[in-house]
């Protein structure tokens, strides 16, 4: 049993070498946009080292040639080779803290800081790079530190586009409606008057075309009538 054991084991270690000479992954983060700090770190060529039996020296697994992320070891852990070779032979938390240590020993800084509307995109020569979203772009381009809305376009609702297209604006005009007089029924033209609302409080009132519905107006008062 032990013998096939470590054969299984030898099969994905060697799958792992041959993966660890491919090109440099470039890869890019899935975090959400909210989150702004990570820790992250270019590995190239690094031994994946994990203890297997107590007392006994640690495993090397494999080579990591990727750039990653504190926050994306979960998700390594399922889509490397050599990351799931290493579950395998010496479990998740151990894999884990071995990858946790290989990228805070070789981060060129201890924290990466993401400004708003970025996602992450570690590179072998920027482990701190990041993209901008919803329409904002690199300020400034050549060495960006955020992301900004440049004019002629505008943020509407967390979003930059082009000016005076946001959609706030109709119901800013529905508000101003709110707040017209009665007699603006009046310059519809003949026949238009403010008639009361059936049912409706002293004050409701809508505009009616009594020329073509007469009978459907009755008075509109701005006082409360007796025995309302």
């Amino acid at each position: 049993m032990r013998l096939i054991h470590y054969t299984s084991v030898a099969a994905l270690l060697a799958a792992g070498c041959a993966a660890a000479g491919s090109p440099f992954n470039h890869r890019t983060s899935t975090l959400d946009t909210r989150t702004t700090l990570d820790v992250c770190a270019s590995l190239t060529n690094i031994p994946l080292t994990v203890p297997v039996i107590p007392g006994v020296p640690p495993v090397t697994i494999g080579l990591i040639n990727v750039c990653l992320c504190l926050s994306e070891i979960p998700q390594f852990l399922q889509s490397n080779i050599v990351a799931e070779a290493s579950v395998s032979v010496a479990g998740t938390a151990a894999t884990t803290a071995a990858l946790t240590t290989l990228v805070n020993s070789h981060a060129p800084q201890s924290l990466c800081i993401y400004p708003l509307h970025s996602v992450p995109t570690c590179t072998s020569g920027n482990p701190c790079g990041f993209m901008c979203t919803d329409g904002f772009s690199w300020s400034p381009v050549m060495s960006p530190a955020q992301c900004a809305c440049e004019a002629p376009l505008a943020v509407c609702n967390g979003v930059c586009g082009e000016a005076g297209a946001c959609s706030t604006t109709a119901p800013l005009a529905k508000r101003e409606r709110r707040f017209e007089g009665s007699g603006s029924c009046n310059a519809r033209g003949d026949g238009w008057l403010a008639c009361g609302v059936f049912g409706g409080a002293a004050r409701a009132w809508e505009c009616i075309n009594t020329a073509n519905d007469p009978e459907s107006c009755k008075p509109y008062s701005s006082q409360k009538q007796p025995g309302d």
